[in-house]
């Protein structure tokens, strides 16, 4: 078996080309190595009779262990004298590793010089800070802080956004109570003032105690709108006074069995009620009377279809 020396280069020639025309590489400085670190190997040694083709190569004492002591790359010869190789090393202390190269009809031992491999963490150098005071100092080096990946945590666009639906969340339903408990109140208020008429009856009556005391102007305004909001409130139970135009519409579509136009008509005096509450001083008996007529009308239609309201 033939005996190939190795030496370890910083950079190992890979051509023929590199080999003739180059100057030899530098050694390296020995205690650079680390575990899992690449060295590069040069072997020369007696000549070989053919050195193309496989070559396969293994470590000459392999130990049967479940994790490898080296990484070694397939051989590449440059001539029939030498070739290049490429180790790593999987442990730590002063080693010398000797590997057998062989073609079937071949064998070649390959010897490398003693080196040292080292921890990762040995070849950092991590200095401590100096002592801010002679007590620290009296204490000695201090290990250096832990290296290692932060805590993961949420954006704090997320917790916002969290933060935000959970008041939003908190908001509609604080807020639907809030609504059913006034609605509560406001049903008990009501069947304390019951009338001693139907709805429809009272509106009648207020309309003609109207014309008999030839009301204008401000008063004669409220006591219509109150009349008409009365009928409003105790035929349908619902607050008018109390809830927007839109609010009350909307109930009555939703809940009235009344004709589509007996609700557009509705809606229509709502909005003139609250535009004219504005110049009420203004109006006239005349002015009085055509608004009582339209929502005399109203009433009537609404009336027809109270079978369906909500009890």
């Amino acid at each position: 078996m033939k005996i190939w020396t190795c030496s370890i280069n910083t950079a190992t020639k890979h051509t023929l080309t590199d080999k003739i025309f180059q100057p030899e590489s530098s050694p390296v400085d020995l205690d650079a190595f680390t575990v899992g670190q690449k060295i590069d190997l040069q072997c020369k040694g007696e000549m070989v009779a053919q050195y193309a083709g496989a070559w396969s190569i293994k470590l000459k004492t392999e130990k049967e262990e479940k994790v490898p002591s080296y990484y070694v790359g397939a051989p590449e010869f440059i001539d029939e004298t030498t070739l290049n190789l490429q180790i790593a090393s999987y442990k730590v202390g002063e080693q010398a590793p000797e590997f057998v190269v062989e073609n079937g009809s071949e064998n070649l031992t390959l010897t490398t010089g003693n080196f040292e491999v080292i921890s990762v963490l040995d070849k950092h150098d991590f200095k401590v800070p100096p002592p801010a005071n002679a007590e620290t100092a009296s204490q000695g080096p201090q290990p250096y802080p832990f290296i290692g990946p932060s805590k993961m945590a949420y954006p704090m666009l997320l917790w916002a956004l969290l933060l935000l639906a959970a008041i939003l969340l908190i908001s509609y339903v604080l807020k639907k109570w809030i609504k059913k408990y006034r609605y509560k109140r406001w049903l008990e208020d009501l069947q304390r003032k019951q009338l001693a008429l139907g709805p429809d009856k009272f509106f009648y009556k207020e309309l003609r105690a109207l014309h008999r005391e030839n009301l204008s102007g401000v008063d004669g305004f409220n006591k219509l709108q109150n009349a008409y909001f009365t009928f409003l409130e105790h035929a349908f139970l619902f607050p008018v006074r109390n809830r927007s135009i839109g609010e009350t519409t909307n109930h009555f579509v939703r809940k009235s069995k009344a004709a589509k136009p007996a609700l557009i008509h509705l809606k229509r005096n709502l909005l003139e009620l609250k535009k004219v509450s504005v110049k009420a001083v203004t109006l006239s008996e005349m002015d009085l009377e055509k608004i009582a007529e339209t929502l005399r009308k109203n009433v009537d239609e609404l009336q027809e279809g109270s079978k369906g309201r909500v009890k």
